[in-house]
């Protein structure tokens, strides 16, 4: 088994930067579920007050940007980091 021909298409298909996409969007969408249904159920609780709600809300309002920003970034810094597939003319 030659492992150079194995890592070239590892490389080739980006199975790694691939796997980390998968990962980090599965942590998006996991988080915002878990949030928002935590929330929402909080909303149904007879003694929550309403600073209780201020701060999850503030909580959510900071926390769900910042992890969709990271899912922004992790996909920019995918699509960046491909083969260049442009032909150059020879001169």
């Amino acid at each position: 088994m030659d492992w150079l021909k194995i890592a070239e298409i590892v490389d080739a298909f980006r199975v790694i930067p691939r796997l980390i996409l998968v990962s980090v969007y599965s942590f998006v969408g996991v988080y915002t579920y878990d949030f928002t249904h935590f929330y929402f159920n909080l909303i149904l609780l007879p003694d929550v007050t309403d600073w209780k709600l201020t701060a999850y809300s503030a909580f959510g309002a900071l926390t769900i940007p910042a992890v969709v920003g990271l899912a922004t970034g992790m996909t920019k810094a995918y699509l960046d980091s491909g083969r260049k597939w442009k032909i150059e003319e020879a001169e």
